[in-house]
């Protein structure tokens, strides 16, 4: 991968770690306006609280009152009686004497009272009753009142969640942009290495570009433990087979052919992304979703070697170029099936012939 290349890949994860911050921040500051939000809606709870107190408070005062009028109701209930059988008697025997009409005009007078009490009375039921309902709305307004702040605290949970996630994952791409630079410094000071290698043999070689068109990196890659893998290219082998099952030995190449073409240009479609992430061990990673719709049809129109064939270049090119999703080449180690370092193609580089090392060059610069 050129310098250019690897530069405008770590422009792209800096930009995703600056979107991705910018997102975290959105989260926070979110975050802050829901906790000032609860703690106004906490203070707004302890005032109805109270004011709820005090309406229990001044209920229970009327109610006690109401009990005392009842009371005092009754004994007047019970003297006006007495008084009229006495008035009854006094008027049976012809006896009316003054007496009497002092304690009819004070009967009177209990009567008036008894119904002046008996207006307060149903007054003080009828205050009992607004209070009472005024307690019933202050204590179903205090419910609604928890319920919206379990439910903010809920929610406030799970964006705590996510901004931690959002800051693992920023770290992670932090982390993941430091390695391509240093990868990138690395790579730069290996090929200044090598090009001052060329211009000795140069120097040292008159037949050096004769023999270059002899020999290429075909021969590297293919009869040596190092050399250049295409990362996200597609194994054509596993196609092959499948069409010739399909279809038999008539075309089955050039269908084929079709279908890798058609299959490359897919994994180049970046709104084609059927990963999924999942924590593992507290770290967030991602994994191949076997249940995307395209997978499931490669396994079961061609088979799982077409599939995995697919899958394989997938995770590669979500490794190696996860922006521009296009193919990248890599120093590959074929023999242990991993990227190879510096010091095992150099060491490769030593036993080769002046040729070989140029073709090398010539492809890892390009």
């Amino acid at each position: 991968m050129s310098n250019k290349e690897l530069q405008a890949k770590n422009d792209g994860l800096a930009k995703q770690n600056k979107d991705l911050q910018a997102k975290n921040d959105d989260l926070v500051e979110e975050n802050e306006k829901l906790r000032v939000k609860l703690v106004l809606k906490a203070k707004e709870m302890q005032c109805l609280r109270k004011q709820n107190e005090e309406v229990q408070g001044t209920n229970d005062g009327m109610r006690k009152q109401n009990e005392e009028l009842h009371v005092k109701n009754d004994g007047l209930a019970k003297q006006n009686k007495e008084l009229q059988a006495k008035n009854d008697d006094m008027v049976e025997n012809g006896s009316l004497t003054k007496g009497n009409e002092e304690l009819q005009a004070k009967n009177v007078d209990l009567v008036k009272q008894n119904k002046e009490l008996q207006a307060k009375n149903d007054c003080l039921a009828k205050q009992n009753k607004d209070l009472q309902t005024k307690n019933d709305d202050l204590a179903r307004e205090n419910e609604e009142l928890h319920t919206n702040i379990d439910s903010m605290r809920k929610r406030n949970g799970e964006l705590q969640a996510k901004n931690v996630g959002l800051t693992k994952q920023s770290e992670e791409v932090q982390t993941k942009n430091d390695g391509l630079m240093k990868r990138n410094e690395d790579l730069q000071a290996t090929i200044c290495s090598l090009m001052n290698g060329i211009e000795e043999l140069e120097a040292n070689n008159d037949g050096l570009e004769d023999l270059t068109g002899c020999l290429g990196l075909d021969e590297l890659n293919g009869q040596r433990a190092i050399g250049i893998k295409r990362m996200g290219e597609l194994n054509e082998k596993p196609f092959q087979d499948a069409c010739k099952r399909k279809y038999g030995d008539d075309d089955y190449q050039m269908r084929a052919a079709e279908l890798v073409s058609t299959w490359q240009e897919e994994l180049k479609n970046p709104s084609w992304h059927p990963f999924m992430i999942v924590q593992v061990n507290g770290e967030h990673k991602e994994f191949l979703d076997d249940d995307d719709p395209k997978l499931k049809f490669l396994l079961i129109e061609y088979g799982e070697d077409v599939c995995n064939a697919v899958k394989a270049a997938l995770m590669e090119m979500n490794e190696y170029n996860p922006s521009g999703r296009y193919v990248v080449p890599e120093l590959w180690n074929f023999g242990e099936g991993r990227r190879a370092t510096m010091e095992e193609v150099l060491k490769h580089l030593c036993g080769a012939s002046a040729v070989a090392l140029l073709g090398f060059l010539l492809c890892a610069i390009v």
